[in-house]
């Protein structure tokens, strides 16, 4: 089999990692699964972001559900790990800090 070197350039100089004598391969990881939330709010302000909740049981009470972000805009797009994922936005003033009941559609 061929020898194949191994080198990092580091700021310059070269580091020898050391010699193989079979190649290889990389591969890529599999695209990330992603989900597209979109909702609509009637009343936007600079003062207002959007929380984001996430469970993958409906059993879980909305009151323990974790907050996977916030956003200000009317739509995001969250990575998704197999299985079922649940979702609940509400609405934020990050004035007052008072925060709205769960979006139930």
């Amino acid at each position: 089999m061929p020898r194949v070197l191994i080198a990092i350039a580091v700021a310059g100089s070269v580091v020898l990692i050391g010699l193989l004598t079979s190649l290889a391969v990389f591969v890529p990881p599999p695209p990330e699964k992603t989900v597209t939330l979109v909702w609509s709010y009637p009343e936007m302000s600079t003062n207002i972001v959007f929380n984001i909740y996430e469970a993958t049981n409906l059993a879980v009470p909305m009151t323990r559900w974790r907050i996977v972000t916030n956003v200000r805009t009317l739509s995001c797009i969250l990575p998704v790990g197999d299985g079922a994922h649940f979702f609940a936005v509400t609405a934020s003033n990050i004035v007052t800090g008072l925060e709205s009941d769960f979006a139930r559609r």
